[in-house]
């Protein structure tokens, strides 16, 4: 009986253990009202399904369930470790949330969990599929260094402040459509190993590109869009041919500082940024994005007059061709300029013909006087300034005397010929 008695007793707790390792930890509905931490968390959930480890630190071996749980104060889970599923669907967070280098050895669910304060999953290692479709980050959300090792959705969710995924390795498919971004979204030296969704994703103000790595799948954000205004992209140290937009929603970020290999922050070399502007050029030729490339083309000139500060040229290339880019413009400078010196010579006319530069076929011709001079003597001055505008040289034997208004006249026939030999350039282009 004695032997009897303790195979019972033995079966009874092996049938425990095994009761226990298939719970599940159901938390749904319930409210929090003081800070949870890993050792807490011992307490809530039992010995037989929670080890605790020093400090903050826990292991949850059991699936765990928080729907529609409401966490009042801090939650701090720093090391914690879940090695079965764990779902906190539709959960509150009113205070900071810190999953620091928790791992989540199967599947996570956060979907329309709702952080209304600072949020971390730093380090944080989600070994089976992680879902935060639909969450709400009403604060800052930091997944630096983290790592998702299968699919990571962030369909839906609303980034109300900054979201840090800087360093962070995207193993699986990752996605993000029709998320909602909000000041900035930081992917500096984030690594894509498989496809990435960013369709009718709101854009932030800010995007930080830089440095990141693709392993599979370009980075496609055609399909994304603004409310209102640019996304400036930062794109230094970026494989740029595995990146598509548009330049219509975006236009180039350069920080005042970027972090090097070593740690150190310096300040970006304008090499640097030229090379960003010619490698996103050539990305635009090669897809076929002919307005992206004017605009984009367009800044990279006025980017290098305004390192090099040369104002005065870019308003040049700006106003008298748009950069070469509205080559027609060379007709309303032509009409502009004949007017102005048109206008100035109605008056210098006669003297200009006679005692300054004299054009044969015109002085042949006698000046009416009384009133029809004041009609006739416009079309002279008007023929005349042509003459010289649209002249393909002086005439030596015209000069009469070398003073300033010969230079006036020198000035008006090289102004002139500049216009002709871009008024030729564009008739060849088009």
């Amino acid at each position: 009986m004695k032997y009897c008695g303790a195979v019972l007793v033995i079966v009874w707790i092996a049938t425990q253990i095994s009761v226990a390792r298939t719970h599940v930890l159901n938390f749904n509905g319930r409210a929090f009202t003081e800070a949870v931490d890993g050792m807490s968390f011992a307490g809530y959930t039992g010995a037989r399904e929670v080890k605790s480890l020093s400090g903050s630190s826990c292991v949850i071996s059991a699936p765990v369930t928080f729907k529609l749980s409401k966490f009042k104060q801090k939650v701090d889970l720093t090391d914690t470790e879940f090695d079965a599923s764990s779902d906190f669907m539709r959960a509150s967070f009113d205070k900071d949330v810190t999953f620091r280098k928790v791992k989540f050895h199967s599947e996570s669910g956060f979907r329309f969990a709702r952080f209304k304060s600072a949020t971390e999953f730093g380090e944080a290692s989600f070994a089976g599929n992680a879902n935060f479709m639909g969450a709400k980050f009403e604060s800052n959300a930091d997944f630096t260094s983290a790592r998702f090792v299968l699919r990571a959705l962030f369909n839906e969710v609303r980034f109300k402040s900054d979201a840090l995924f800087n360093k962070v390795d995207f193993s699986g498919d990752l996605s993000f459509n029709n998320a909602e971004f909000g000041t900035l979204a930081d992917f500096r030296g984030a690594s894509f190993g498989a496809g990435v969704d960013f369709n009718d994703a709101l854009l932030p103000d800010r995007l930080n590109l830089s440095d990141v790595k693709f392993v599979a799948y370009e980075l496609d954000l055609s399909s994304a869009k603004r409310n209102s205004g640019f996304c400036f992209v930062n794109l230094l140290g970026a494989d740029i041919s595995r990146v598509r937009l548009r330049y219509n929603i975006f236009r180039l970020w350069f920080p005042d500082s970027v972090c090097g290999s070593s740690g150190n922050w310096k300040g970006v070399k304008f090499e640097d940024k030229c090379n960003v502007y010619e490698q996103l050029l050539k990305n635009f030729e090669t897809n076929g994005y002919t307005d992206s490339h004017e605009k984009l083309d367009i800044e990279y000139h006025q980017m290098r007059y305004a390192e090099k500060g040369q104002w005065y040229w870019n308003l040049i290339q700006k106003y008298w061709w748009n950069y070469g880019y509205s080559k027609w413009y060379i007709f309303l400078w032509i009409g502009g300029l004949m007017t102005l010196f048109t206008l100035l010579n109605i008056g210098l006319y006669p003297h200009l013909s006679s005692n300054v530069y004299r054009i044969r076929s015109l002085s042949e011709l006698q000046m009416p006087g009384g009133r029809w001079r004041i009609i006739v003597q416009p079309l002279y001055a008007l023929t005349y300034t042509g003459f010289i505008f649209f002249g393909v040289k002086i005439d030596p034997d015209g000069i009469k005397k070398v003073d300033g208004w010969l230079y006036y006249i020198f000035f008006i026939y090289i102004v002139g010929l500049v216009c002709l030999g871009y008024l030729a350039n564009y008739i060849i282009a088009t």
